[in-house]
């Protein structure tokens, strides 16, 4: 059976003080994704994608118990490739850095 996450990119590792820096600045940040009732489906995925497009980091509200929210949270950060930088009640806080964009590229 072929592992599947090797082709994928590598979920960002951060130190203490870069998560509380970074839990700091959630505080004043609003949600950019709401998790509803259905959970994640592949329509809060894609929202998601489209919030890390703008965004290095985003914060997410869940509608979910506190079992629920946790398995959510978990799944996000799996399938977005995304550091979960602190969670408060229902809502989370994600981190992934922008793509390196590469300036020399269309020179050629």
């Amino acid at each position: 059976m072929a592992d599947d996450t090797q082709d994928l990119p590598e979920i960002p590792h951060l130190t203490g003080a870069e998560k509380s820096k970074m839990r700091s600045l959630l505080q004043t940040l609003p949600p950019k994704v709401f998790v509803g009732k259905n959970g994640v489906t592949p329509t809060v995925l894609k929202e998601v994608e489209a919030a890390f497009k703008h965004e290095d980091l985003i914060k997410i509200k869940f509608s979910g118990d506190r079992v629920t929210v946790a398995a959510e949270i978990e799944t996000i950060s799996q399938a977005a490739r995304a550091t979960v930088v602190g969670s408060v009640g229902k809502t989370a806080g994600f981190y992934r850095p922008a793509p390196a964009v590469d300036l020399d590229a269309g020179d050629e």
